[in-house]
């Protein structure tokens, strides 16, 4: 996990941010849930309320929203 770091909400440097994301979710076994817990820390303001609102949403399954 020490390769994250908080996405700027710059769409610009989101392809980068993801690849770091999904480097360190695949050193370790996450639920969905889980996921989306490490995902919504590492978003910037903007896009964490965005995530928020998606994980709303698909409350009863997490599979959807990751």
């Amino acid at each position: 996990m020490s390769g994250l770091y908080e996405f700027d909400d710059k769409p610009e440097n989101f392809r980068a941010w993801q690849s770091s994301l999904t480097n360190a979710v695949a050193e370790v076994q996450l639920t969905a849930t889980q996921e989306l817990d490490l995902m919504t820390k590492w978003l910037g303001k903007e896009s964490g309320e965005q995530m928020r609102c998606i994980r709303a949403v698909h409350v009863n399954n997490a599979n959807s929203a990751t």
